[in-house]
């Protein structure tokens, strides 16, 4: 089943805000080798349909 666009539009606004947050006053290698982080991240841009 397909998200009503706008719906869509939120949710993708949602997760950036998360993955900007998760990463502040990271750096590259702290993200990149915090596993937890790094899976948490990815499902958070998985596409949802």
């Amino acid at each position: 089943m397909f998200l009503p666009d706008l719906e869509l539009l939120r949710h993708i606004n949602d997760e950036i805000n998360f993955v900007l947050t998760a990463v502040d006053g990271k750096d590259k290698d702290a993200v990149i080798y915090d596993q937890v982080l790094c899976r948490a991240l990815v499902r958070s841009m998985e596409n949802y349909r």
